[in-house]
């Protein structure tokens, strides 16, 4: 799968997404999404990388960082040299711009949240399964 086929297809999760949050009210165990991006970083990142994963992609990791000053933190998906973000729509500064698909060096959340971890996070909630479930039948991957 070359860039642009990964683009499309970070694409259609992302619609995915966005179709899942406005099926949803405001209660139940998917509170988190009902403000889908916002807060929805590191589910949604989980999500991403379970579906790279499973279309047999290697080196996916997930980069959990955290602001110097603050406790704030952010994660987005790292494959290979490319950083996948679905959610940075929710910061100020990136309205319309609701997934940031771009080289490492120029990936520009880098500099706000420099404390940075990597690891390949298991899709481990009940929840999650369902919202993919979801993605699946409504053919947004």
């Amino acid at each position: 799968m070359d860039n642009k086929e990964l683009l499309d297809l970070v694409s259609k999760i992302r619609l995915g997404l966005e179709s899942f949050r406005d099926q949803l009210d405001s209660r139940g165990i998917y509170q988190n999404f009902y403000k889908f991006p916002e807060g929805c970083c590191g589910d949604t990142t989980m999500i991403v990388n379970h579906i790279l994963v499973n279309k047999g992609f290697s080196n996916v990791q997930q980069v959990t960082a955290q602001k110097d000053t603050t406790h704030e933190s952010h994660a987005w998906t790292l494959l290979n040299d490319i950083c996948i973000d679905l959610t940075a729509d929710q910061f100020d500064g990136f309205e319309g711009n609701s997934i940031l698909f771009t080289t490492e060096d120029n990936y520009p959340l880098n500099k706000i949240y420099p404390r940075q971890s990597t690891s390949l996070w298991p899709l481990d909630r009940e929840y999650l399964f369902n919202i993919l479930n979801y993605l699946e039948n409504h053919n947004h991957i």
